[in-house]
Formats: C-alpha cells, structure tokens, sequence
C-alpha cells in the first residue's frame, strides 16, 4: 500500500505513536497531516481572539476583550 500524499510505503500503523487513524498516509505525511490540522485550529482561535479583544464596549474593554488582549500578548512573547 502506497501513501496516498507522497506515495512512499513507510506505513506503520502500529509505530511513532500512530493511533490507527490516516490508514492511507505515510508515518511522516500522518504526522505532518496532524501538524497542519492544528496550525489550522490555532490560526482559527487566534482569530476569535483578536476579534474579541477588538471589541470596544462604550468605549471600554469588556472583561472577556481583556482577557483575549492578554492572551494575545503572552502567544507572542
């Protein structure tokens, strides 16, 4: 069986701590699939983020806009 991604047969369910999930990629495609998944949930929660510490209430910072500034803040440190 060949890697659907890259086409290389380096397939081994049962090592690097695959969890039998990506039946159809390579160890090193599995992984790097995993990595791409949640660089995209992380871009996606950094957006949220960043719109609701944007938000101005009365000219004011809500609590939950201040926690998300904060949390901003500390990501890019």
């Amino acid at each position: 069986m060949k890697c659907k991604r890259c086409r290389s047969y380096a397939i081994n369910h049962h090592c690097h701590g695959r969890d039998g999930s990506g039946e159809d990629l390579c160890d090193v495609c599995y992984w790097r699939n995993i990595a791409e998944t949640r660089l995209q949930k992380i871009t996606h929660l950094e957006s949220a983020l960043r719109r609701i510490a944007n938000q101005d209430y009365r000219g004011n910072r809500s609590t939950e806009s201040q926690i998300a500034f904060e949390v901003l803040k500390e990501a890019k440190q």
